[in-house]
């Protein structure tokens, strides 16, 4: 089964997919829920996991339930192991990431936090805007170069380098180097203070 403890990325498809389904916006969602466009869209292109009472607002405003929203996430077979075979990991939609391709490796909940993990690929040309996520953030950097921007701070990351840092800091991606560039992220989120 793909991706079957894929937490946070399985909560934020479906929020995505009702709401499309339902040819809402994000604003639309937004107004109805009581819950910012910005928020949501952390949500959708897995920044953040939902608290409790935004989830419910949210399921509220799509005139679904919390258990619909969160069905794909319950494992009815717990292991005391996960294996996601080649082939076998998704592509993520990111709206706020174009130039940029997001292969989830894996994301599981372990104690009060999630651990999420990504292969990202930073096509030529890349230029993503600054973006923060409610994560501590480890990445990677398997091939290629880019620079990296947290905050006004630019840094220069190349193949073998890793940087560590508070994925709340604004961080973008450019990629100048006129090759693709991959990236291995892992983000630790602590659903304790989501």
């Amino acid at each position: 089964m793909a991706n079957k403890a894929d937490n946070l990325s399985l909560i934020g498809k479906r929020i995505k997919d009702i709401r499309k389904n339902l040819k809402l916006s994000l604003k639309e969602l937004a107004d109805s829920s009581g819950v910012s466009t910005g928020l949501i869209s952390k949500i959708e292109n897995f920044r953040t996991i939902p608290s409790l009472p935004v989830l419910y607002q949210i399921a509220q405003a799509l005139d679904t339930s919390m258990a619909d929203i969160v069905s794909l996430v319950i494992n009815e077979h717990p292991s005391h192991y996960v294996l996601i075979k080649n082939g076998e990991r998704e592509i993520e939609e990111r709206e706020d990431s174009m130039g940029l391709v997001y292969e989830s490796i894996i994301s599981t909940s372990v104690n009060d936090s999630t651990l999420k993990v990504n292969l990202i690929k930073a096509m030529p040309g890349t230029n993503r805007q600054h973006i923060s996520t409610e994560a501590i953030e480890l990445l990677y950097m398997v091939s290629g170069k880019l620079e990296y921007m947290l905050n006004q701070d630019s840094i220069h990351l190349e193949e073998g380098d890793s940087l560590f840092f508070d994925g709340r800091i604004p961080h973008a991606v450019i990629n100048n180097s006129g090759s693709m560039a991959i990236m291995l992220k892992i983000y630790i989120y602590n659903n304790a203070n989501l």
